[in-house]
């Protein structure tokens, strides 16, 4: 697997903000809907052979974990830019699961987020979105979640990237599967 080149994919002063919250929150907020979202998404790893995945904005890790010990035939990697030792761009894996993370990205920053996430899905990958504010609140007094869209806005700025399919919209989130294009 191949480093990708570093982007912008966070401002410093975010990610101190990132770091505090977590620390504020005793490294309890977030990194649990991967978990909670596998259903959806677990036939595809099977159906394409999938070996590795990127827990994308893993928060805690709890999903590494969790797959270490109920589905061990994967090898799972975990990259969270506020999360110290987590904090190392990552590598392409076959499968990127990126669950309520993108509406947590920097509004002047997402294209590359966007850029950089295309470049490390290999096989496909699984997106949770919400598409309401968070309940948290970040150690700066902001709301945690930067981007706050509905849907269909996220699937289409996603087709950009992807080819996006399985796509379920709700009040409150958004989840699809997406393919590297040409694929």
């Amino acid at each position: 697997m191949a480093l990708l080149l570093p982007m912008n994919l966070v401002s410093s002063e975010y990610k101190t903000v990132l770091r505090d919250t977590h620390k504020l929150t005793k490294n309890e907020w977030g990194g649990g809907h991967s978990i909670d979202k596998l259903p959806k998404y677990d036939s595809i790893l099977k159906s394409l052979e999938v070996k590795t995945i990127l827990d994308y904005g893993c928060a805690n890790g709890k999903f590494k974990p969790y797959m270490n010990k109920h589905k061990p035939d994967y090898e799972v990697f975990e990259y969270d830019p506020g999360i110290i030792g987590k904090d190392t761009p990552p590598s392409a894996a076959d499968f990127v699961v990126c669950c309520d993370v993108m509406e947590h990205v920097e509004p002047e920053l997402l294209e590359d987020v966007m850029k950089h996430l295309q470049g490390l899905v290999l096989k496909s990958g699984f997106f949770n979105i919400s598409t309401k504010d968070a309940i948290t609140l970040l150690s700066d007094g902001t709301n945690a979640h930067k981007i706050v869209k509905d849907g269909e806005w996220w699937v289409s700025l996603f087709k950009e990237y992807f080819e996006v399919s399985q796509v379920e919209t709700s009040r409150i989130e958004t989840n699809f599967t997406v393919y590297p294009k040409g694929a």
